[in-house]
């Protein structure tokens, strides 16, 4: 594309949009990367936005305080401690004695507003006919190495 002097809108998808790979692609393929479009759910721990977020500063006690020699920088960290908030959520919805069938019902029925590792006004909702957990997302478009954000929080399956 760069040869050829061709610049197409890049969609990304959202697994494949972590910062890390973004730099990594960038830095292979020059300026095919800047202006890509993507949707996120997740606070970039390389965003300096989330440097003293109560989110931020939660991920990286706890990455240096359990994760010693793990990459800080790589969101996919930021993905699995999102997914443990959700699931202490569940444990506690489950009850003092939790059974398989009382967090089977809190898993199901899951309406987490405050999970400090997504971005704001992204809520992690499921109920027993629709497990997808996270129904809305930011378009956000990758510029001079980072993700910006751009427009509302929208519902993640209208972007498709």
């Amino acid at each position: 594309m760069n040869k050829l002097g061709w610049r197409p809108q890049v969609i990304v998808n959202s697994v494949a949009s972590a910062s890390n790979t973004m730099k990594i692609s960038q830095a292979s393929s020059g300026k095919v990367a800047e202006g890509s479009i993507a949707i996120g759910f997740l606070k970039d721990p390389t965003d300096p936005r989330w440097r003293n977020d109560r989110g931020g500063k939660l991920y990286r006690q706890v990455m240096s305080k359990y994760c010693r020699g793990c990459d800080a920088n790589d969101v996919y960290n930021v993905y699995a401690m999102a997914s443990a908030h959700s699931f202490v959520t569940a444990l506690k919805g489950a009850g003092k004695n939790p059974t398989r069938a009382s967090l089977m019902r809190a898993l199901t029925s899951l309406k987490e507003r405050d999970n400090p590792f997504l971005l704001p006004g992204i809520t992690v909702t499921t109920t027993a006919k629709d497990r997808f957990p996270i129904k809305q997302a930011r378009l956000q478009r990758w510029t001079k190495g980072r993700w910006v954000g751009y427009g509302p929080v929208v519902n993640a399956r209208a972007l498709g």
